[in-house]
């Protein structure tokens, strides 16, 4: 009895861990998307909010690969590449980390997990290219994707 008190425990302790990696994702990621469509001069706090979602996109990454972990591979050489990433444009983002062709082959399927860092960082390519208010409708769409696609992780997850 003791042994499933404990496993439950933990099943809900983990589950509990999970959800707050999500829910702290997607905050970060409606508040940066409303300070970019409302308040473009707010650019440092735009970039603060879109690295604290990038943090915990790294670790929905992680829950991804465990359980897919032919995707493990890719996520760790994209996880040894951010230094490199945040440098680029992007399109270099776009053309070398969005479909993974800077990147070890992988199927198809990863790229939902690796989505969830590669579209924040294109926003942050986009501020420093001083193009969020003349690409708004670009901010909006590459939030907003990763936004609602990491409710759909979280679900598959579970």
């Amino acid at each position: 009895m003791k042994k499933l008190f404990l496993i439950t425990l933990s099943v809900l302790t983990t589950g509990l861990a999970h959800a707050n990696i999500f829910e702290g994702y997607q905050n970060s990621g409606r508040t940066a998307l409303q300070l970019a469509l409302s308040e473009p001069s707010k650019t440092e706090a735009i970039v603060a909010e879109i690295n604290s979602m990038i943090g915990f996109g790294w670790e929905i990454m992680d829950l991804y690969a465990s359980k897919y972990p032919e995707c493990k591979a890719q996520f760790e050489q994209f996880k040894d590449l951010s230094q490199q990433i945040d440098t680029l444009s992007y399109a270099q983002i776009d053309e070398l980390y969005h479909d993974g062709k800077g990147l070890v082959s992988a199927p198809r399927a990863c790229y939902k997990g690796r989505s969830l860092v590669v579209h924040p960082y294109q926003v942050i390519a986009l501020a420093k290219e001083n193009r969020l208010v003349s690409d708004k409708a670009v901010v909006d769409h590459e939030m907003n994707e990763v936004i609602d696609r990491a409710e759909a992780i979280r679900d598959l997850l579970n």
